[in-house]
């Protein structure tokens, strides 16, 4: 068959990934590498479901031809019982080779998406930097911080088994493996422990319309406080966002910075100038509320680099997480108002 199956499978995978992303992310108004890196990830989960019958009824295949002698039969015409001592060779059949390198392919594109590219970007896209070159600088920083931790506590964790034990390079590789299959197998047990019990609960709740209901009203409730207190937050950060675009002069080698800012202001607060914005939310809020931000001092503060990328970054921060809790609460709502309707 050759790498046929393999390539029907790639294309029902692309599919079915393009409709999740289509259905689940606003990929329009998202960057491009985000987008791309996602698919990318999702394709290559979804390829490991569709390759391990693959792989399995190869092998069989293989296994079989081995202990017949490389006695083969072309697949029947008819569903019958094939000659004894004769291997039927399955439709997806591929060769070892072909499977032995997509494995590969497919495993250490994981280990560097899991480990690598994804969390740098994901420190990418919150960074509040102006550039690209310090935006990738800082994102890189902070997971270098993360990784050297971890590499210093692995590292010394793994001499002291090397030096107790008297082990060579062969004898640490082996701990090595055996430590990624315990952690495989501690996350295996826990999601499929977790699984098996609240999959089936979360359905038979479900089939209890008042228990859903009830569950719902909960939920609103606290994503609802959650919700007011982002938009407070919010608030305070467009009056700071206010304050120093009006301090920030026209041709100050800052006001590039501070334009961006603002842009990203109004397009958070749907074109109301931030000064505004904020006046009228504390207007209509406690005065605990709009509490907190950056002090008098440093709002009088000349506008530095460092004070703008951090504001910057916030921005991104409060505009990330007001998207997020305004999506569960409309989700929320509709439904609860969905039962509601049914039960009526």
């Amino acid at each position: 068959m050759g790498a046929g199956p393999i390539v029907m499978e790639f294309l029902v995978a692309c599919g079915v990934v393009a409709y999740l992303l289509h259905q689940y992310s606003n990929w329009r108004k998202s960057p491009w590498y985000v987008t791309l890196t996602v698919f990318f990830a999702w394709l290559l989960s979804i390829c490991l479901v569709f390759v391990v019958p693959i792989d399995v009824s190869s092998t069989y295949y293989e296994h079989c031809l081995h202990m017949n002698n490389n006695v083969t039969q072309p697949p029947p015409a008819s569903p019958h019982v094939p000659a004894f001592g004769a291997c039927v060779e399955p439709w997806s059949f591929v060769p070892r080779s072909v499977l032995v390198g997509l494995w590969k392919f497919v495993y250490w594109s994981l280990q560097l998406l899991t480990w690598l590219v994804i969390p740098i970007m994901t420190s990418y896209v919150s960074a509040g930097d102006f550039t690209v070159w310090r935006r990738l600088r800082s994102s890189l920083r902070e997971n270098l911080i993360f990784y050297v931790t971890v590499g210093i506590i692995f590292g010394a964790l793994f001499a002291y088994i090397a030096i107790k034990n008297k082990l060579d390079i062969n004898g640490l590789n082996g701990i090595a493996i055996a430590a990624a299959n315990t952690w495989g197998l501690f996350l295996l047990v826990g999601l499929m422990g977790y699984g098996l019990i609240e999959i089936p609960r979360s359905l038979w709740y479900r089939s209890d319309a008042g228990v859903r209901m009830r569950f719902l009203a909960f939920k609103a409730s606290k994503v609802r406080g959650e919700l007011e207190e982002a938009e407070d937050d919010e608030a305070v950060l467009m009056g700071e966002v206010g304050a120093v675009s009006k301090r920030v002069r026209p041709r100050s080698a800052m006001r590039p910075f501070v334009d961006v800012i603002l842009e990203k202001a109004l397009r958070a607060t749907e074109g109301q100038d931030p000064a505004e914005f904020a006046a009228a939310r504390a207007a209509g809020a406690p005065a605990t509320a709009v509490a907190g931000g950056a002090s008098a001092e440093e709002l009088a503060a000349p506008a530095t680099l460092a004070m703008l990328t951090d504001l910057h970054r916030r921005l991104i921060t409060s505009a990330t997480a007001l998207h997020r809790l305004r999506s569960q609460w409309e989700m929320t709502c509709t439904r609860y108002f969905e039962l509601e309707d049914r039960a009526e």
